[in-house]
């Protein structure tokens, strides 16, 4: 019977521990030029790869970047939209802010923040629901006047 033999890792390389945040500039898959930029989960070269794991985590936290500078210059995602919830913090909003001269445009923009809205449209529609369904609210001269 034959002696099993350990494979030989080259000294150079070390086993990556995945549950440590990994350092690209430190990674020995920096030099090759589609890391993290070109990830393609059906390319018969990216199945092969022996660092396409690692690949994929550089490739989402490029993709998260993107999508987060984005957001940032032309405004929420509509998938992210969530209109849920909107009308108790904006009744909580209006309570608190009972005292004050509160305008319809404030309304919306307030309507946008909380629901991550860009959809102006949409907002007034639901402000127009708000101000329907609550019995003591209502809006004349674009003033949000308490009717008790």
């Amino acid at each position: 019977m034959t002696e099993r033999k350990e494979p030989v890792k080259p000294k150079d390389k070390k086993d990556l521990d995945l549950s440590q945040p990994i350092d690209k500039s430190k990674s020995y898959y920096s030099n090759v030029p589609c890391f993290g930029q070109l990830w393609d989960l059906v390319s018969r070269e990216c199945m092969v790869c022996a660092a396409n794991e690692v690949c994929a985590v550089f490739m989402q936290e490029n993709v998260k970047k993107k999508a987060d500078d984005f957001e940032k210059k032309e405004g929420y995602f509509l998938d992210t939209t969530d209109f849920y919830g909107v009308d108790s913090k904006m009744l909580t909003w209006l309570e608190k802010n009972r005292g004050e001269e509160i305008t319809s445009l404030d309304l919306v923009e307030a309507v946008k923040r909380l629901a991550k809205c860009r959809d102006e449209s949409a907002c007034v529609l639901f402000v127009k629901r708000l101000i329907k369904n609550t019995d003591w609210l209502s809006i004349k001269g674009g003033f949000v006047q308490w009717l008790n």
